[in-house]
Parts: C-alpha cells; sequence; structure tokens
C-alpha cells in the first residue's frame, strides 16, 4: 500500500509555523507496518490543492490530508475534495458553519480535541482522509481512523524495534548478519537518531520474527537500552529504571536553559523520582548558585553545578550540563557533562551544526549517558 501526506495551509508555505504531522503520522504508521512515500505541503489555493490531491490519488492508495478544515474563508479542504471527487457537501453536524458540512458518504470520526472533525473519503479504490491542521487534534483523529484502516490487515504483521545508545548507524551495519540482509521475508530500517540507533524489525512471518528478535537481542546486548512492540526513548527508560531502584534524580542546566528537564516533565509518573533543576545560564547565577566562578564552560562547571544540584534537591543522582552553543566563537558545540552518584562520571563532546541543533544534541548526549551509566550501576 502506498501513502502519501498533504499538508494544506499558507502557513507552512511562507515558514510562519514548521509542519510537524508527518512525524507524527511516520510514527504511528509504523505499527501497521506502512510508511509515507510523499509529503507535499502546499498553500490555501483551491485550484493548487485539487489538481495536488488528483495527482495523489493517481498515484497512491491512502491519501492523508491535513489541514484546511477549519471556519474560516481560507479552509477550502472540504470543497477541493468535493470537486475532484464529484461527491457533493452534506450539512449533518451540529457543528458552526463550515464545519457541519461533510463530504457524502465519507465516515465521520468526531473530534473531541477540536471541533472539525476526521473524514474517510471511498474514491475509486481510494482512500482520501480528511484531518485537522493542529497537531493536538491530527494526533488525536489520526488512532481512531489508523485502526479503522488498517487494523484487520496487521493481523500477521510482526514489527519490531531495537533503541541501541550511543551507536552510529555504520557501526550498527556491520554488526547485522548476512543472513538478515538477505532475508527477502524480513524488512529491516536502520535509523540514526541523537546518540543512538533505533533498529525496526518488519515480516509477517511469526517464526522469523522470534528468530530475529532473539538474534538481534543477543548481538547487541551491550548497548541495547530497550526493545519491544512500541518505541521508546531516554527519558522513558530513565524513569523506569530510577523506579525499579527507588532512586531519585535533579539536574543543573546551562546552555540548555532547562530542555533536558522539559524532556523529563513530559513523562507521567515522573515525579516520582525526578525532583527538579537548576538553570544556571548566567556567569552570575554560576557564582551565587553554586559558588563557582572558573571557565563556564569546562569540565569543572559541569561538576560544580551538578553537586550544587544534588545537594540543593538531595537527589541520588544529578546531571551537569554546560555548552557553547554559539553561533559565534572558537569552540561552538563543545560541551561537558558531569553526572554525580555514588561516583562522578564526566563526558564530553563537540558537536557540529546551528544553536538549536546543538542545544537538542546535547540534551540528548547528557540523557544518553546517563542511562548507561545507572544501566550498569
Amino acid at each position: 500500500m502506498k501513502v502519501a501526506l498533504l499538508c494544506i495551509g499558507s502557513e507552512l508555505t511562507v515558514g510562519a509555523i514548521s509542519e510537524t504531522n508527518s512525524n507524527i503520522l511516520s510514527s504511528k504508521l509504523e505499527k501497521y507496518g506502512h510508511e509515507i512515500e510523499t509529503i507535499i505541503i502546499v498553500p490555501d489555493d483551491l485550484a493548487v490543492i485539487s489538481a495536488q490531491i488528483q495527482y495523489l490519488c493517481e498515484h497512491y492508495d491512502y491519501i492523508f490530508v491535513s489541514g484546511g478544515l477549519g471556519n474560516t474563508f481560507d479552509d477550502i479542504t472540504r470543497e477541493a475534495v468535493s470537486n475532484f471527487t464529484k461527491l457533493p457537501l452534506k450539512k449533518n453536524l451540529d457543528l458552526p458553519e463550515k464545519m457541519a458540512y461533510t463530504i457524502s458518504d465519507a465516515q465521520v470520526f468526531s473530534n473531541k480535541v477540536g471541533l472539525a472533525p476526521g473524514m474517510i473519503v471511498d474514491f475509486n479504490d481510494k482512500k482520501i482522509i480528511l484531518l485537522p491542521g493542529v497537531p493536538a487534534e491530527f494526533d488525536y483523529l489520526l488512532d481512531e481512523i489508523l485502526e479503522k484502516l488498517f487494523l484487520e490487515k496487521i493481523s500477521n504483521l510482526y514489527v519490531y524495534f531495537y533503541h541501541l545508545l550511543l551507536r552510529f548507524e555504520r557501526s550498527v551495519e556491520k554488526e547485522l548478519p548476512d543472513e538478515l540482509l538477505n532475508d527477502y521475508e524480513v524488512f529491516l530500517t536502520i535509523l540514526g537518531l541523537d546518540s543512538e540507533v533505533l533498529l525496526i524489525l518488519r515480516t509477517d512471518s511469526e517464526k522469523k520474527a522470534k528468530y530475529w528478535d532473539k538474534r538481534l537481542r543477543k548481538i547487541f546486548k551491550d548497548c541495547l537500552y530497550y526493545a519491544g512492540t512500541t518505541r521508546s526513548n531516554f527519558e522513558t527508560e530513565i524513569c523506569k529504571i530510577l523506579k525499579m531502584k527507588g532512586q531519585t534524580l535533579s539536574v543543573a542546566e546551562s546552555c540548555t536553559g532547562g530542555l533536558l528537564s522539559s524532556r523529563l516533565a513530559v513523562i507521567p509518573g515522573v515525579s516520582s523520582v525526578y525532583l527538579g533543576t537548576i538553570v544556571t545560564y548566567s556567569i552570575d547565577s554560576k557564582k551565587k548558585l553554586c559558588g563557582f566562578s572558573g571557565n563556564t564552560v569546562s569540565p569543572e562547571a559541569a561538576l560544580s553545578i551538578a553537586k550544587a544540584s544534588k545537594d540543593f534537591f538531595d537527589s541520588d543522582w544529578a546531571i551537569g550540563v554546560v555548552c557553547y552553543a554559539g553561533p559565534e566563537g572558537d569552540n561552538v558545540g563543545q560541551s561537558y557533562i558531569s553526572i554525580v552518584g555514588d561516583k562522578t562520571y564526566s563526558f564530553e563532546k563537540a558537536f557540529k551544526g546551528g544553536r538549536n541543533f546543538i542545544l537538542k544534541r546535547v540534551s540528548s548526549f547528557a540523557l544518553a549517558n546517563f542511562l548507561e551509566v545507572i544501566s550498569k550501576r
């Protein structure tokens, strides 16, 4: 089955906001053994939208359409789909104005996060799936719609995820046996992420699924921090391990300004293990809060703020993070991580890229190394 995504909105084409629904859709499609083959972004223009829907229906089986289902003059996705399919709009919902109209004979899905409903339109053996552009609404409706579309088709599909800590794609590929790489019944994906590699194995053979799951767990046992039928991440596994050990964590951040802590804060139940964060962004704050007056981007600075956080929150563990985020200077991207627990662990790495990219990579690097430390204790 070939899948495409059409994202509609002039706010996307002029760069006013970033397109994120493709990330949501691609991550959820993995469960069903599918991936997006094409992503197209178009403005709020009736002729352009209609032309792209026609093109996608000629080349793809499932066309997901995001955006243009609101109540303003430029929300014209319904009209574009109706014009192309020749299926009339009909008023059959108790919703304001334009949102009360749906495509004739479409399956309609109620939106409990917002107002605009989702729809599945059957057209010439193709499925056109209409979803609101607001990411929270898109995400909410997508679960029910994907289950409706694909659940009966995945009864014999086996999908496994393997998260490999602090590894690189090429080194992982070299460890994969030729037997697996040449197995036509197994589809394998290798994704290089921040401070980790994600392996995704798909097969419709239960025997092959069990065989390769056992083999991969053994091959990568030294760096495998999670394996299962759903994805995970550093912060989720950190929370699990700390809960299991009855231990707590605090954080001290400088350059990342709370980014690392925000990743922990979104994990349900993290309050039982995560105590809080000290943000020592300025030189003065490091002096006042931590008593540190040396080189503010150094192993010593990372250690000083980590110790201050551990003492202040009386936590079992503390992470200290400092770096040069740039964009100017001779050492842009240089980062230092200190982890303080029963003993002290220090890590450093230089990252390349823009400021936002560096900060994200540094926070991942810190979490990855902390996960490795507590996994081995």
